[in-house]
Protein backbone atom coordinates (compact mmCIF):
# COMPACT_ATOMS: atom_id res chain seq x y z
CA UNK A 1 0.00 0.00 0.00
CA UNK A 2 2.83 2.59 0.73
CA UNK A 3 4.64 1.95 -2.40
CA UNK A 4 1.07 2.77 -3.98
CA UNK A 5 0.79 6.66 -1.95
CA UNK A 6 4.64 7.26 -3.44
CA UNK A 7 4.33 6.28 -6.87
CA UNK A 8 0.89 8.33 -6.59
CA UNK A 9 2.71 11.24 -4.69
CA UNK A 10 5.79 10.94 -7.55
CA UNK A 11 3.48 10.78 -10.75
CA UNK A 12 1.31 14.23 -8.84
CA UNK A 13 4.79 15.57 -9.31
CA UNK A 14 5.89 14.67 -12.37
CA UNK A 15 2.49 15.68 -13.61
CA UNK A 16 2.54 18.95 -11.66
CA UNK A 17 6.08 20.01 -13.21
CA UNK A 18 5.29 19.07 -16.52
CA UNK A 19 2.11 21.25 -16.45
CA UNK A 20 4.70 24.12 -15.29
CA UNK A 21 6.84 23.62 -18.07
CA UNK A 22 4.14 23.78 -20.67
CA UNK A 23 2.95 26.97 -19.28
CA UNK A 24 6.49 28.36 -19.44
CA UNK A 25 6.49 27.50 -23.27
CA UNK A 26 2.92 28.86 -23.52
CA UNK A 27 3.70 32.18 -22.19
CA UNK A 28 7.09 32.26 -24.25
CA UNK A 29 5.79 31.32 -26.93
CA UNK A 30 3.00 34.34 -27.09
CA UNK A 31 5.70 36.84 -26.05
CA UNK A 32 8.26 35.90 -29.10
CA UNK A 33 4.93 35.92 -31.43
CA UNK A 34 3.62 39.26 -29.53
CA UNK A 35 6.99 40.32 -30.35
CA UNK A 36 7.57 39.72 -34.08
CA UNK A 37 3.75 40.14 -35.07
CA UNK A 38 2.71 43.02 -33.27
CA UNK A 39 1.70 45.24 -35.82
CA UNK A 40 0.20 42.53 -38.02
CA UNK A 41 -1.95 41.83 -35.27
CA UNK A 42 -3.08 45.58 -33.67
CA UNK A 43 -3.78 46.01 -37.35
CA UNK A 44 -6.71 42.79 -37.97
CA UNK A 45 -7.96 43.37 -34.50
CA UNK A 46 -8.26 46.89 -34.77
CA UNK A 47 -10.65 45.97 -37.99
CA UNK A 48 -13.38 44.49 -36.04
CA UNK A 49 -16.44 46.33 -35.13
CA UNK A 50 -18.28 46.41 -32.16
CA UNK A 51 -21.74 44.24 -32.60
CA UNK A 52 -24.59 45.71 -32.29
CA UNK A 53 -25.66 44.77 -28.17
CA UNK A 54 -22.71 46.18 -27.45
CA UNK A 55 -22.85 49.41 -29.17
CA UNK A 56 -26.60 49.76 -28.17
CA UNK A 57 -25.17 49.49 -24.51
CA UNK A 58 -22.74 52.24 -24.94
CA UNK A 59 -25.31 54.76 -26.72
CA UNK A 60 -28.03 53.70 -23.85
CA UNK A 61 -25.73 54.27 -20.71
CA UNK A 62 -22.17 55.82 -21.57
CA UNK A 63 -21.87 59.26 -21.56
CA UNK A 64 -18.11 59.86 -22.85
CA UNK A 65 -19.54 58.41 -26.13
CA UNK A 66 -22.94 59.83 -26.44
CA UNK A 67 -20.44 63.31 -26.67
CA UNK A 68 -17.72 61.91 -29.52
CA UNK A 69 -17.99 62.62 -33.14
CA UNK A 70 -18.84 60.11 -35.46
CA UNK A 71 -15.62 59.50 -36.65
CA UNK A 72 -14.52 58.91 -32.71
CA UNK A 73 -17.06 56.86 -32.39
CA UNK A 74 -16.59 54.93 -34.71
CA UNK A 75 -13.37 54.62 -33.87
CA UNK A 76 -13.97 54.31 -29.80
CA UNK A 77 -16.42 50.99 -30.75
CA UNK A 78 -13.07 49.44 -32.64
CA UNK A 79 -11.05 50.00 -29.63
CA UNK A 80 -13.79 48.76 -27.09
CA UNK A 81 -13.89 45.27 -29.32
CA UNK A 82 -10.25 45.32 -29.43
CA UNK A 83 -9.80 45.53 -26.49
CA UNK A 84 -12.58 42.78 -25.43
CA UNK A 85 -10.62 40.73 -27.70
CA UNK A 86 -7.29 40.81 -26.27
CA UNK A 87 -8.41 40.39 -22.54
CA UNK A 88 -9.82 37.50 -21.15
CA UNK A 89 -12.97 38.13 -18.59
CA UNK A 90 -12.89 36.11 -14.90
CA UNK A 91 -15.51 35.92 -12.88
CA UNK A 92 -14.79 35.68 -9.14
CA UNK A 93 -16.95 35.13 -6.03
CA UNK A 94 -20.56 34.48 -6.58
CA UNK A 95 -20.44 35.39 -9.98
CA UNK A 96 -20.85 32.50 -12.44
CA UNK A 97 -20.58 34.64 -16.34
CA UNK A 98 -19.47 37.88 -17.21
CA UNK A 99 -21.83 39.69 -18.99
CA UNK A 100 -21.38 41.24 -22.71
CA UNK A 101 -23.03 44.65 -20.73
CA UNK A 102 -20.13 43.65 -18.23
CA UNK A 103 -17.08 43.74 -20.67
CA UNK A 104 -18.56 46.75 -22.70
CA UNK A 105 -18.59 49.08 -19.51
CA UNK A 106 -15.02 47.52 -18.26
CA UNK A 107 -13.45 47.98 -21.82
CA UNK A 108 -15.10 51.13 -22.61
CA UNK A 109 -14.00 52.55 -19.29
CA UNK A 110 -10.52 51.33 -20.01
CA UNK A 111 -10.67 52.99 -23.18
CA UNK A 112 -11.94 56.09 -22.06
CA UNK A 113 -8.98 56.62 -19.84
CA UNK A 114 -6.44 56.23 -22.73
CA UNK A 115 -8.60 57.41 -26.06
CA UNK A 116 -6.15 59.88 -26.70
CA UNK A 117 -3.60 57.60 -26.98
CA UNK A 118 -3.84 54.87 -29.88
CA UNK A 119 -1.87 52.40 -28.83
CA UNK A 120 -2.14 52.04 -25.31
CA UNK A 121 -4.33 49.10 -24.59
CA UNK A 122 -2.79 47.61 -21.51
CA UNK A 123 -0.69 45.01 -22.72
CA UNK A 124 0.58 44.00 -19.21
CA UNK A 125 -3.10 43.10 -18.26
CA UNK A 126 -3.75 39.68 -19.38
CA UNK A 127 -7.01 39.10 -17.34
CA UNK A 128 -9.67 41.18 -15.87
CA UNK A 129 -11.22 39.85 -12.64
CA UNK A 130 -14.55 40.97 -12.52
Amino acid sequence: MAAYIIMFFFLSLLLFLLANVVYQSYATIRDVFNYFFKDYVNRHLLFRKLNLESKTFLQLNFNFYKSLSDKEKKMFERRVQKFMDMKEFVPRGDMHEVTMEMKTLISASAIQITFGLPSIYFSHFYKILV
